[in-house]
């Protein structure tokens, strides 16, 4: 069954880039869509039911995550694979509250796309369930906790959470460590109650304690000054 992918790019160059390399695989059904940041648009994308929008901008910007939230709430089920070259703080903002709706959903800069198969990996994670973002967009979106709460975790707590940073799924984890999938289920929850991380937050649990970590491991850039 071949996957619908809705494609919006408003720089013609990358356009006619992820067309190509759309195109190469048999296993999607290629759609391309009006501007997401019109009414007119998102009625179409509406219409058209994608399982996956590739949504390509210049800026990330107010605008454009005021457009992902709005498609989000008319299509919770459609994964987003969001595409920019550069961002303002009104998008980072924006952004935040993106995740607190988007489940399925990568926001990557474009020139990190070197090649379809960096693509197909981000579109097919998304389609997975996961969340990616950007690294240089990590510690804008991360909330800040105290490196004492890492200090809480047990030996092999600490070790699985690292696992999970490096991209590990449970499965691998398990396979990795000898152990059961349901024993790192437990300790993957037991993680994100000692980093106090509410499992009805409207942030993906997992990458908010992957983001923890590598925050508190000195792996992110610190904030900005405002």
């Amino acid at each position: 069954m071949r996957r619908r992918i809705l494609l919006f790019e408003e720089q013609e160059i990358w356009r006619e880039v992820l067309r190509t390399w759309l195109s190469q695989n048999p296993s999607f059904e290629l759609v391309e869509a009006m501007d997401i940041r019109t009414e007119e648009g998102r009625r179409e994308i509406e219409r058209l039911k994608p399982e996956l929008l590739l949504l390509g901008v210049k800026t990330l910007s107010g605008e454009a995550t005021e457009a992902i939230l709005e498609i989000a709430e008319r299509l919770p089920q459609s994964g987003i694979v969001l595409l920019f070259y550069q961002f303002d703080p009104k998008g980072i903002e924006g952004l935040r509250r993106a995740l607190h709706k988007v489940r399925r959903f990568a926001c990557l800069r474009k020139d990190s796309l070197n090649s379809f198969e960096n693509l197909l990996r981000a579109i097919n994670g998304v389609l997975a369930g996961y969340i990616e973002l950007d690294q240089d967009l990590l510690h804008m979106v991360v909330d800040r906790k105290a490196s004492a709460l890492l200090e809480e975790l047990t030996p092999r707590e600490k070790e699985i959470l690292k696992l999970m940073a490096e991209g590990y799924k449970n499965r691998a984890i398990a396979d990795i460590l000898n152990l059961e999938v349901k024993t790192v289920e437990h300790y993957v929850n037991s993680i994100f109650s000692k980093l106090g991380i509410d499992h009805l937050e409207s942030f993906h649990p997992r990458v908010k304690a992957i983001l923890m970590y590598l925050e508190i491991e000195g792996k992110l850039s610190p904030s900005p000054p405002t």
